[in-house]
């Protein structure tokens, strides 16, 4: 063949095509033959499963523990394109246990499982490594385990950690008698930091022992995965102690001085509350009920929800008029209004001796047509003697009245 002719040839693209298709022809033909090649694969540590466990536990009530073997090793046999791409992580060692009846110890042998892509009549089992697994099949118990929750947390400033409430405070634990012999309570521990409010969470627990070291799950059927707990935090807050005054007979609230011992008190509660207490009143005085100085002792009533965190639950209260004086006169103008129609009323006090208080002054300066003694009779309804209190007048001398109550006697008929 010429130079020629031979770069004619090699120019072809007929040739070259049918090169192509003579090199696919035997890259299928060794492919195709290495595929349906035999060969033999270790899974090491293919995870036993058991079937039917559900049936066993809802119909009998039965359950598996003490499993000799979770894992077992096999050795299969199958053409590469079937087992080829395989691992232990494919395949499964399946025990029905749905037909089980009675209680005791079972060794059963396995049915290997493979996924989808193999075709398992295909596959021959070579060896396998444990032959057979044993297990106990026992009646389920269930015991009631109590629920205790801890709070490791904080509290942000200015409140109060009040306690930790926690629902279910059992849990129904199912399982062997071996099992639960061990599980001695559900622990729960909240850890949240720096809290300014309560909160309420669904919390999973741990099962402990009797010392306290943690117990697995496995083979345990829980009531509940979570306990719902509720953290408590308070607002706290310094308030002070104080008292309502009605003021009279010359006393104001520039002349009268009020000493509360404890001034103060530390409460606490919803913040919504305490937000709200700017401070607690003890008493109501009426400056007209004494003459120059009050002291008693009162107790300190909070708002439902509220607590004393000082723990002192009465307070001293001294009420002191200042700068004023007291004289006693004998009122003779006694008088009455507001009688109801369809009565008459005669007054049978014709003096009444009383005690004013106000300023040196004022008290030097009144006489007795500046005093007066006037009863209220509106709410009259019955007749005969009795005694009505009366209301002590001092005219011209607004900064001055009585000290106490007064009362005179009348007689009540029917007629005008």
């Amino acid at each position: 063949m010429t130079r020629k002719r031979k770069n004619k040839l090699l120019d072809n693209r007929i040739f070259w095509l049918v090169v192509s298709l003579i090199a696919s022809l035997l890259i299928w033909m060794y492919l195709t033959g290495t595929q349906q090649e035999e060969i033999e694969v270790e899974l090491n540590g293919v995870q036993v499963v058991f079937e039917g466990e559900d049936v066993l536990q809802d119909t009998r009530e039965y359950i598996i523990a003490n499993v000799d073997n979770y894992f077992v090793d096999v050795t299969i046999r199958g053409t590469r394109v079937n087992i080829g791409s395989l691992s232990a992580s494919d395949v499964q060692a399946v025990i029905d246990v749905s037909g089980i009846s009675k209680t005791g110890y079972n060794s059963r042998t396995y049915t290997l499982r493979y996924p989808d892509r193999v075709d398992p009549n295909a596959v021959t089992l070579v060896s396998a490594e444990p032959a057979t697994i044993g297990f106990d099949v026992t009646r389920m118990t269930t015991k009631a385990i109590p629920v205790d929750c801890e709070f490791t947390g904080s509290t942000a400033e200015g409140y109060i950690y009040d306690g930790i409430d926690w629902e279910p405070t059992t849990v129904r634990v199912s399982g062997t008698e071996s099992q639960l012999a061990n599980v001695a309570s559900a622990y729960v521990e909240i850890a949240y930091m720096d809290m300014d409010a309560s909160r309420t969470v669904d919390v999973p627990y741990t099962l402990l022992d009797s010392e306290g070291n943690p117990v697995s799950t496995d083979g345990l059927e829980l009531e509940t995965d979570t306990i719902s707990v509720t953290v408590n935090i308070n607002m706290t807050k310094q308030v002070p102690l104080t008292i309502s005054a009605n003021y009279g007979a010359g006393a104001t609230e520039e002349n009268t001085s009020v000493t509360v011992d404890p001034a103060n008190i530390m409460i606490s509660g919803d913040a919504s509350v305490v937000e709200g207490i700017n401070a607690i009143t003890v008493a109501t005085i009426d400056t007209t009920s004494f003459s120059a100085s009050l002291t008693d002792e009162f107790d300190i009533i909070l708002p439902d929800g509220v607590e004393n965190l000082t723990g002192t639950t009465t307070a001293e209260v001294t009420v002191e008029v200042l700068n004023m004086e007291t004289q006693s006169f004998t009122v003779s103008n006694i008088s009455y209004s507001g009688l109801p129609e369809g009565y008459s009323a005669e007054v049978i006090t014709q003096s009444l001796p009383v005690t004013i208080r106000g300023s040196a002054e004022d008290l030097a300066s009144i006489r007795a047509e500046n005093l007066s003694a006037v009863a209220d009779l509106s709410e009259i309804s019955q007749t005969g003697d009795m005694t009505v209190n009366v209301r002590i007048r001092v005219d011209g001398f607004p900064n001055t009245g009585a000290i106490g109550t007064y009362q005179i006697a009348i007689s009540v008929s029917r007629g005008g």
